[in-house]
């Protein structure tokens, strides 16, 4: 070995410490790095998981849906209430599961979700995996981007079918007699006010006719009262069979009814609308117990524009009429 050469292995100059060092540095520096990275990945996957399990065990129905209804994610309760496979859902749209009739409701309230109104409720009905209609209510969140525009939406529905059953029916016992299922003087009110407001834009009429039923009471008194409850049911069946879908019979209680008619003009079909209902009541009634009964009705009406524009008014003088001609007797 020359003395040069044992020189610089002993004595190595500074720059080659210098860049040694950098080299080493940067090799570390990179190997870190990718360690890191990695780290971060492995983080995002587990977490990503942890995501999916939490929202693959929920039993809302979970979706992800772009702005034109293109389907991002499903969870497996949204799959399941569907009947349809993941994979063969997303990127489709959503729009085959809901019921057409909600179609323009739904879009419409979508597109009302804004960067300040970023939450919308609807409640709409749908088809499930069995092809029924069932009603959902969805909880709707949109998702923004940096420019603070929406680019997806995160959807929660739940099934409510049961609780608008109910609301439904609470509804109908509201608003109709529980014996006869005929609406009753709260729907009835509702009715007539919409006849005559009908009536004031189309320069229409309105009759309000009010039946009495004759010889029930003694149904009541030799019968009992249960008699009395079926004769009723079965002649409220008959004055609906010969009255239009776009008139209402009510029960006013009792053995009273009131029957709204609404036309341009009446004509002699009904006109004789009175007698026809009539003629059904007073067919004989053959009751669960074998007894065949009798009864008749007596009736009066009023007319709008005629006699009154008030719903209440016009009831009172239909009343009044029906019972002067059933003193008359």
């Amino acid at each position: 070995m020359c003395a040069t050469s044992a020189y610089y292995i002993f004595n190595p100059p500074f720059w080659s410490f210098k860049y040694s060092f950098e080299a080493v540095f940067g090799l570390l520096f990179f190997s870190a790095s990718g360690l890191l990275i990695g780290k971060i990945i492995e983080n995002l996957r587990l977490n990503e998981q942890r995501y999916l399990a939490l929202l693959n065990n929920q039993t809302d129905l979970v979706s992800r849906f772009k702005a034109d209804g293109t389907i991002l994610f499903i969870n497996s309760a949204y799959s399941d209430f569907f009947g349809v496979n993941h994979r063969t859902l997303v990127g489709k749209r959503w729009h085959p599961i809901a019921h057409p009739d909600d179609l323009e409701m739904i879009n419409e309230k979508i597109n009302g979700i804004t960067h300040k109104n970023l939450t919308v409720i609807i409640e709409n009905r749908v088809f499930d995996k069995n092809n029924e209609i069932r009603w959902v209510q969805f909880i709707n969140h949109g998702i923004l981007d940096s420019n603070s525009k929406i680019v997806e939406y995160q959807s929660v529905g739940r099934d409510i079918t049961d609780i608008r059953l109910e609301q439904n029916r609470i509804t109908h016992l509201a608003h109709h007699d529980p014996l006869t299922g005929l609406p009753n003087r709260l729907l009835l009110d509702d009715r007539l006010l919409q006849a005559i407001s009908f009536a004031k834009r189309t320069l229409g009429k309105v009759r309000v006719y009010c039946f009495d039923l004759d010889k029930f009471k003694p149904i009541n008194d030799k019968f009992g009262h249960a008699a009395g409850d079926e004769v009723l049911q079965e002649l409220s069946q008959r004055m609906k069979s010969v009255i239009r879908e776009s008139d209402t019979i009510c029960r006013l209680g009792g053995d009273e009814f009131i029957l709204i008619v609404s036309d341009k003009e009446f004509d002699t079909t009904q006109a004789n609308i009175a007698e026809r209902v009539i003629e059904q009541i007073s067919r004989p009634v053959k009751l669960t117990n074998g007894n065949v009964v009798f009864v008749t009705a007596t009736f009066g009406f009023s007319e709008y524009p005629i006699d009154s524009n008030i719903p209440c008014e016009l009831i009172k003088i239909a009343d009044n009429r029906m019972l002067q001609l059933k003193h008359s007797l």
